[in-house]
């Protein structure tokens, strides 16, 4: 970590508005099971996981999102 880098982070991180933040990440969770082919429930909430991780979100975050998820397609 570079020196100052560190407290940049968190103050920024404290400038996130949370409730924007949980709606842009059910938005791109959205978006996604859109582009996904027909799969079951748990292959489809194993790659829209991996997908938001990798997009930096936080696990707890996608799990609460993903609660709610069915089969696409049905």
């Amino acid at each position: 970590v570079v020196e100052g880098e560190e407290e940049f982070l968190l103050v920024a991180m404290e400038e996130i508005d949370e409730d924007l933040y949980f709606e842009t990440l059910k938005s791109i969770i959205e978006h996604k099971r859109l582009t996904l082919g027909k799969m079951n429930k748990w292959k489809l909430k194993a790659s829209l996981l991996r997908y938001a991780v990798g997009k930096g979100y936080e696990s707890d975050l996608i799990y609460g999102i993903l609660g709610g998820v069915e089969e696409n397609g049905t």
